[in-house]
């Protein structure tokens, strides 16, 4: 072929060599076919590799590569997919020979039926040639493993802005920014005539994100959109891939065959959208909701289902998406008369809950108003749909009632849908025995015969060895209830022996509690006496000392507060000559050191610092004032003596330290008064 790069309009018809496999290890070979659009031979090709194969696509860039069996491109389901995600974006590939969901034929028994004459021991390149014819007169399912849709998500670049901007000013400037990057991406959508849906999250002062699910090849997206110039704002571009392979019909009448299982679909769109979908008796079949579906989400849930015949909705007119929608299934639209409540709404979905569905399920808004829509929907042709059921039941004739409602629904009359229908199974019928009776080879039947004959005959001694089997098995299973019945009263005797064993064990585990009970008292109790021991011998240490004189007892307040003070002395007495120990020296001042001047205390010994005032109190009045840290103390709880010659030590240090004081202070005031003296002698002249 020459000029391989321009060629336009080509098909490519393509079937695998006999004894050849792609899950081979051995590389598998091809026969190609090239027809020009016109039904012309351009090349026929025997034994190519599936690598020369795809160098070849995308050489010629082919409308159409058309095969009797997909999966022979293909070891697997994820291989397929990822060879023909990497075809070129206007290539499709066509399986004439059906689909898995919608039954499949022999090839040659389609060529005959569209006037291609093949046998059923034709050659690779005949079927090769004979793919490609039919695909290119419109026969067959495109296998799709892309969804022909784009995702183009807009939002705020990563890092959070330049120095020098307030964060609140900088986020109101992205926003507005990817608003104006939106309304760009959306001119260029619309002025190329590119179908899309679109979702955004707004705030007052523009988009914080948006997202476009463009109908259309990746290739058309970007060539169309680039990278924004400003590095505040990025654009994502991600192609939408199957998850599995879907086989799409060429033209309506493959999958009018009378199998289709047809619907009534409510949809409540939005950001959140909500499915409801219903055969046409009324029965809910499922029911759904997520964010940012896009209309191809939509369209592969519903047809997991079946065919829509009406799709609903709850407001007029009727929301653009749904309108897509029922152009994609060339769908009825149904919308209500008028708008109705929410109590109403309410009332009607949960009559039909309690009527329809079997468990309790609980529905959000977007969910309730699709599912009211159905409900809607299919109330208004309810009784159209009844009547054509009875209708067809009274005239008694074997036609698909599903069609009949069909036809009847899009404006044709039930007679005339009847007529119709018969019409096209007599036409189906004689052709199937004008293929019946070509393809019938006498020789093929005989061989089939004895074939089955001998299958027969084999069925035959595995079900005498099964009858065998059986026997033995029943006497097995007679022998295993004689050994289950003694087993039960196995099981009695050795309950009721378990019973009594718990009981007593019941009581064992009581005794042992309460012996472990009572040995840790014992324990807790004999501690509690060695430590009173050792207080006792403590406290007996510090009376010998006391009696001998080398302690001095101490009255111990805990707070220097009138009401610590009068609580001691109420319990103990403070009498004229006791040394007091304060634990918290810091709430007294001047009137509550008075107090304890008035008991005639010898000393005051403090642990944490005293007021200024209270300190100057006890030196005016010549009670020694020590810190505790400079004398020895020993305490034993509310106890507490203190060393006698330490005390004695440390009472002649702070008088000597306060008659130092003194000292200093009367020949500062001499001194002053001298002073006083010589100016003034100085100021009189003499």
């Amino acid at each position: 072929m020459e000029n391989k790069g321009e060629e336009r309009g080509l098909v490519f018809g393509v079937d695998i060599l006999p004894m050849h496999s792609p899950q081979s290890k051995k590389e598998a070979k091809y026969a190609l076919v090239v027809l020009s659009n016109d039904g012309k031979v351009l090349e026929r090709v025997q034994g190519i590799s599936k690598m020369e194969l795809f160098k070849r696509i995308q050489e010629c860039r082919p409308d159409i590569i058309a095969t009797d069996n997909v999966f022979e491109l293909g070891a697997n389901e994820k291989e397929l997919i990822d060879f023909i995600s990497s075809l070129p974006a206007n290539t499709k590939v066509i399986q004439v020979t059906g689909s898995p969901r919608h039954g499949m034929e022999p090839l040659y028994r389609i060529a005959k039926r569209h006037g291609i004459s093949i046998s059923s021991k034709s050659s690779s390149l005949e079927e090769a040639e004979a793919a490609a014819r039919l695909a290119l007169m419109g026969i067959g399912y495109e296998v799709s493993a892309v969804e022909g849709e784009v995702k183009i998500i807009i939002s705020r670049a990563r890092t959070f802005g330049p120095g020098g901007w307030s964060q609140p000013r900088y986020r109101r400037y992205l926003c507005a920014l990817v608003q104006q990057v939106t309304q760009e991406v959306e001119e260029l959508l619309k002025k190329h005539n590119i179908d899309y849906d679109f979702y955004c999250r707004k705030t007052k002062f523009g988009f914080i994100t948006s997202k476009f699910t463009a109908y259309t090849t990746l290739d058309v997206i970007r060539k169309l959109i680039k990278e924004p110039v400003k590095q505040d704002v990025q654009i994502k571009i991600i192609p939408v891939r199957r998850k599995h392979l879907e086989f799409i019909p060429l033209n309506s009448h493959e999958e009018e065959s009378g199998r289709t299982k047809y619907l009534i679909i409510g949809v409540d769109p939005g950001v959140t959208t909500g499915i409801a979908i219903l055969d046409i008796h009324g029965n809910l079949l499922e029911i759904y909701s997520a964010k940012e579906l896009s209309r191809g989400d939509v369209i592969r849930l519903i047809s997991k289902y079946g065919r829509p015949l009406v799709i609903a909705t709850d407001v007029n007119p009727p929301p653009e998406f749904v309108e897509k929608l029922a152009i994609v299934f060339d769908a009825e639209i149904y919308t209500p008369p008028r708008p109705l409540t929410v109590a109403e709404k309410r009332n009607i979905a949960q009559e039909y809950l309690e009527k329809h569905v079997r468990e309790k399920i609980s529905l959000n808004s977007h969910e309730r108003d699709a599912l009211i829509a159905a409900i809607k929907a299919y109330m208004s042709i309810k009784n159209k749909l009844e009547k054509i059921e009875a209708h067809v039941k009274e005239l008694g004739v074997k036609v698909p009632i599903e069609e009949v409602k069909r036809l009847v629904l899009r404006g044709m009359s039930i007679k005339r849908a009847i007529e119709e229908l018969l019409s096209k199974m007599e036409k189906r019928n004689e052709q199937q025995e004008e293929e019946t009776r070509e393809e019938v080879d006498i020789n093929e039947l005989i061989a089939k015969i004895e074939e089955l004959r001998a299958e027969l005959r084999k069925k035959g001694k595995e079900l005498s060895n099964l009858k065998d089997l059986l026997n033995s098995y029943k006497e097995r299973v007679k022998q295993l209830e004689k050994e289950n019945a003694a087993l039960k009263e196995s099981i009695k005797k050795l309950l009721r022996e378990r019973i009594l064993e718990m009981e007593r064990d019941k009581e064992i585990l009581v005794r042992d509690q309460m012996i472990e009970s009572l040995i840790n008292e014992k324990k807790r109790l004999e501690q509690q006496v060695k430590e009173l021991n050792e207080k006792i011998s403590k406290l007996i240490g510090l009376k010998t000392l006391e009696t001998r004189g080398d302690v001095i007892p101490l009255k111990i307040i805990e707070r220097f507060t009138y009401d610590s003070i009068r609580s001691v002395e109420k319990e103990l007495g403070i009498k004229k000559g006791d040394v007091v120990l304060l634990l918290d020296a810091s709430g007294g001042g001047a009137s509550t050191a008075e107090l304890l001047i008035k008991k005639g205390v010898k000393a005051v010994i403090y642990k944490t610092k005293m007021s200024h005032t209270a300190m100057q109190k006890f030196r005016e009045n010549r009670v020694p004032v020590i810190p505790a840290d400079k004398v020895k103390i020993d305490a034993v709880e509310s106890f507490a003596v203190v060393n006698k010659k330490s005390l004695e030590r440390a009472v002649r240090e702070w008088h000597e330290s306060i008659e130092e004081e003194e000292s200093r202070l009367t020949h500062e005031k001499l001194i002053s008064i001298i002073e006083e003296y010589r100016r003034g002698r100085q100021n009189s002249g003499g």
